[in-house]
């Protein structure tokens, strides 16, 4: 009897592992001057996927479906990071570099994004054959995915505790919501 097939399955895991553990540590925390000017960006992408979802649900647009999709993917990778921040070590931002034990108090993503995450991705990175050959139906899913950025968001903020930062992050997504005429949901802003 061989055991390569059981060898090569626990090298190619071990493999992963590593390269998932030596990207956390070559990617150091963003100076604090960066993440302080970074807040603005994340409280436009809040109210960005707020105002798309909006849109959506008055319009039925796909381009509204998209750009609410981009949003949400985005927000996604600051409360959980997946692909892309292992990519992108050492210029992407997460929340865990505003709250350092955040991933291990999120939950991780809800289950909403983990069903749909490569439906999302193939739907905005690239026409993919899936599109057809294995069909999600992402506009059914805008309210579960909307509702669950903003669960998390609820919680970062409430795990920011008395930081400056979450009074700031405060700020800056009333002001958005403001500009655009959305009303967030409470404790959001």
């Amino acid at each position: 009897m061989s055991h390569r097939p059981v060898r090569d399955a626990v090298a190619s895991y071990l493999h992963r592992l590593a390269r998932r553990i030596s990207t956390r540590v070559q990617a150091a925390s963003p100076d604090p001057v960066l993440l302080d000017n970074l807040v603005e960006h994340i409280a436009h992408e809040l109210a960005a996927m707020d105002a798309a979802a909006v849109l959506h649900q008055q319009t039925q647009l796909w381009i509204a479906l998209e750009d609410f999709l981009l949003h949400a993917r985005i927000l996604s990778e600051f409360f959980w990071p997946g692909e892309s921040a292992r990519s992108h070590p050492d210029s992407a931002v997460l929340a865990e570099h505003y709250h350092r034990p955040w991933r291990q108090l999120s939950g991780g993503p809800p289950e909403v994004f983990r069903c749909t995450k490569d439906a999302i991705d193939t739907q905005l990175a690239h026409i993919g054959r899936e599109r057809v050959t294995a069909p999600q139906d992402l506009a059914a899913e805008v309210p579960a995915l909307q509702e669950a950025i903003w669960r998390a968001w609820k919680r970062f903020l409430g795990q920011l505790g008395t930081d400056p930062r979450a009074g700031r992050f405060k700020r800056s997504l009333a002001a958005r919501c403001a500009a655009l005429r959305l009303t967030p949901p409470a404790g959001t802003t």
